[in-house]
């Protein structure tokens, strides 16, 4: 959560600090297993342990984690630079976390289980953006990390801009599991579209950097920073 919200900035991650509150339960074996996670999280997005505080607790085990990036000054993405005519984008696939969710829960009826893993993967494990949030500035208008789920989000931006916002939804992109999920499931879709916690990056661009959007998408693979997909326009 930490790492989209800087990449929605446009910030380059650098460093952490974590408070931790231990139950008397806890064990070895789970601080050993939660310290590999955070390691192998550290040489992933190139961040590093600066400070913090770790605690006992006679309620819940607690984490709370807060990430430091940089960005060049003036250069931060905000939510309110979208303008009229500007297009919308969105980075990945949109809705695999909130079908996941559904999957866990039992609601997805007879899906393929290869499909059902994978959204589940998704909702518990999503991947931050943060090679793609930099690479934003002097294109986006406005951005946003996806938590609160696409239409919120997008509605988020548009209040802040002053604009409302046209969405095709034939141009959002969905996942080809999520498209199995959805089968023209009308609960289903509206789950997708409104659903929270896909973490990728919506922003505003204008038109005419639509081609050098298009590139940064293929240049990217697809891979560590998500493939950038026009799914409307805002207007007046």
């Amino acid at each position: 959560m930490n790492l989209s919200d800087l990449a929605a900035k446009g910030a380059v991650p650098l460093c952490y600090m974590l408070n931790l509150l231990l139950p008397s339960e806890t064990t070895e074996e789970w601080v050993a297993s939660f310290a590999a996670g955070l390691a192998r999280d550290q040489e992933t997005f190139g961040v590093h342990l600066i400070g913090g505080d770790t605690n006992a607790t006679p309620g819940a085990l607690t984490v709370a984690i807060a990430l430091l990036g940089e960005i060049d000054h003036g250069q931060t993405l905000r939510r309110g630079g979208a303008r009229p005519g500007d297009v919308i984008f969105v980075t990945g696939t949109i809705g695999d976390a909130a079908l996941g969710l559904a999957a866990l829960r039992g609601e997805l009826g007879e899906i393929d289980p290869a499909k059902s893993d994978w959204l589940i993967g998704r909702y518990r494990l999503p991947v931050p953006r943060v090679g793609v949030g930099p690479q934003l500035a002097g294109l986006a208008t406005a951005s946003i990390d996806i938590s609160d789920g696409l239409i919120a989000d997008l509605g988020h931006v548009c209040q802040v801009s002053g604009v409302c916002a046209d969405v095709e939804v034939a141009r959002v992109p969905f996942s080809a599991s999520a498209r199995t999920a959805i089968n023209n499931d009308r609960v289903r879709l509206k789950a997708a579209l409104t659903g929270g916690d896909d973490y990728e990056i919506l922003f505003t661009a204008p038109e005419d950097v639509a081609d050098r959007i298009e590139w940064l998408s293929w240049s990217s693979g697809g891979t560590c920073q998500g493939n950038l997909v026009e799914t409307g326009r805002a207007a007046k």
